[in-house]
């Protein structure tokens, strides 16, 4: 369902909800590593790899070799990367207010908690 909304409300068509997580995470911070934003984004390094390859051939990412470490691959927002995040944020915050409508700040609060817990409990779990 989340999906299918999605794909109603985003009006750029190159992204999809699964790139979303990588370039939310390098307009944090641009030119970071592939394992760094793999981390950052809570997802397997092969996972990374298949989206930023959809993004590069998209023209929204460029992926640079590092200067002092030839084997580390840094990942930079095009202009175009850039332009798509002002315009979906925008479109992301309706899906949340539909999504949250009649729901308290404190459930919601209360919600991102229980999730939180459980994320961790699993990532210990899988350590």
């Amino acid at each position: 369902m989340l999906n299918r909304i999605f794909r109603g409300k985003v009006s750029w068509p190159e992204l999809n909800n699964s790139h979303w997580p990588f370039v939310r995470e390098l307009w944090e911070q641009d030119g970071i590593s592939q394992r760094e934003l793999a981390d950052r984004a809570r997802m397997r390094p092969p996972t990374c790899l298949a989206a930023l390859r959809g993004l590069e051939m998209s023209k929204m990412v460029r992926r640079v070799p590092d200067k002092s470490d030839r084997r580390r691959i840094n990942v930079f927002l095009t202009q175009k990367g850039r332009d798509m995040y002002h315009r979906v944020v925008p479109e992301l915050k309706q899906i949340h207010d539909l999504a949250t409508r009649g729901v308290s700040n404190q459930d919601l609060e209360t919600l991102m908690s229980v999730l939180r817990r459980m994320r961790n409990n699993l990532a210990e779990h899988s350590r």
